[in-house]
This record gives structure tokens, sequence and C-alpha cells, in this order.
């Protein structure tokens, strides 16, 4: 299904922004109602550890892992689990495809010199790095610590009525943003997106912090709030949906 992979990479980035959609949610209503109770959203920070705990526990060891220590029978119980009750599973037939796919991968790298720390210097792998990680670290070049973590200060400061207001819309354009990505990863490719996006985002950082030279009132405070929800709709369909997945790549393949 390679038209589903981009929506599938891109949904690590939708259920994080979910996430930051009810935090907004849950300011607004905290504001509104009991602003001297902000300990309450750090409180409700332990229920989410809580429901993680849940599966971490449930879940067994990697299979692959298995296979990598020669522990077949451990790995073929961890399929079991993993998999469940299914009919004609064939769990020995698992087993084998992801020993030898484990055993290929080891003789290449044992093939190839790149089994020792020593062969991250080399030039094809400085370049692979460097492409991996540029979608993740661009994200603090195009602004996304600043709009994200400091949106409501910033809206507070440029003198805006209701400055969790804002914030609510910078997410829920956020959340719409990364929804229409799943259809633009693979349709327009995430070279393009990421370097277009990265580009247009610094732009509006520099027109965004050009603001800062005005009087603070309602007209510039609303011109914050729509420059700020157009680079949430541009980092939604750019650099949001791939730059989660390009550093857990072990190998970039050329």
């Amino acid at each position: 299904m390679p038209q589903f992979r981009g929506a599938l990479l891109a949904s690590f980035s939708l259920f994080f922004a979910v996430g930051q959609l009810f935090l907004a949610v849950g300011l607004k209503i905290l504001e509104d109602t009991a602003p001297l109770e902000f300990r309450n959203i750090f409180y409700s920070e332990f229920v989410l550890f809580g429901l993680w705990l849940i599966p971490m526990v449930y879940l067994p060891e990697s299979p692959v892992w298995y296979a990598l220590h020669d522990r077949p029978d451990d790995a073929k119980k961890a399929l079991c689990r993993l998999v469940g009750n299914v009919e004609g599973y064939d769990v020995d037939h698992e087993y084998d495809v992801i020993k030898y796919e484990a055993d290929e991968s080891t003789r290449i790298q044992l093939q190839s010199g790149n089994t020792e720390w020593r062969a991250f210097f080399t030039r094809t792998n400085m370049k692979r790095t460097i492409i991996s990680t540029l979608p993740f670290t661009m994200q603090n070049f195009v602004g996304a610590p600043l709009f994200f973590k400091y949106a409501t200060y910033f809206f507070s400061l440029a003198q805006l009525d209701d400055p969790f207001l804002g914030n609510l819309i910078i997410q829920l354009v956020l959340v719409a943003g990364i929804i229409s990505s799943f259809y633009l990863v693979d349709k327009t490719g995430r070279r393009t997106l990421v370097l277009i996006g990265g580009a247009f985002m610094s732009l509006l950082c520099f027109i965004v912090g050009g603001l800062s030279f005005l009087t603070p009132n309602a007209a510039t405070g609303s011109a914050l709030v729509a420059l700020s929800s157009v680079w949430a709709f541009t980092y939604a369909v750019s650099v949001a949906p791939i730059g989660m997945f390009h550093p857990s790549s072990r190998q970039l393949r050329f």
C-alpha cells in the first residue's frame, strides 16, 4: 500500500497534535473557571503516564531482538502474543523470515565494516546522518519551539483579548493541516514539502518578529494570531509529518 505509507508516517504527528489540542482546551477551560488552579494541568500528566504503562507492561520484547540473540523459543512466544489467536498463522515461518533478515543484516554490516562507532565518521554515513536529521533539526530554525511553547505568552504581550483562545485556534489549524498532509506527503513528495515549507516558515518568523516594532493593540494581536495560524498550517503540511520518522531510520538507502 504505497499510497497509505505517507498517512502512516504522519499519524505520529497527528496524535501529537491532538494531544496539544487537548492541552489547549484544558488551559482555556482552566483560565475561564479557576486560573489559580494551574497545578491541575501538571497533575493530569500522571494520568497519561499511567495509561502508557498498561501496554508497556503487557507488550513482550521485540521478536527481532530475540532472533538477533538466538532465542527462538522466546521469539515465537512474543510473536504469538503480538499476533494473537489467528487461524492459519504459521509462527515458525514468521520466525524463519525474521531470523533470515536479521542474519542478512548482520552479514551485510560485517561485510561493509559498519559495525563500529568509527563508521559514523565515514563520508557516506555522515551524509546519511545529515539527511536523516535535517527535517527534525530544521524545526528549531523555523520557529517551532517559539510558536508551540510561547504562543500564549506572545499573544498576551500583543494585548490579545484572549491569549488562550488564540493558542486554541493555532492547535485546531495544526490538526487540520496534518490531516491534509496525509494526501500531500505521497502526492507532492517529502523533499519538496520540507524545503518549500521550511523556507516559507522562516519568512513568516521574520514577519512575526517585525510585529514587535509596532505598538501593541488589538490589530497587532489579531495579525499575530493570523500569521501564527498560517505558520501552523505550513508546519503541519511540511515538517510535521516528516521530521519525526527520518531519525528512526537505521540507515538510509540511496
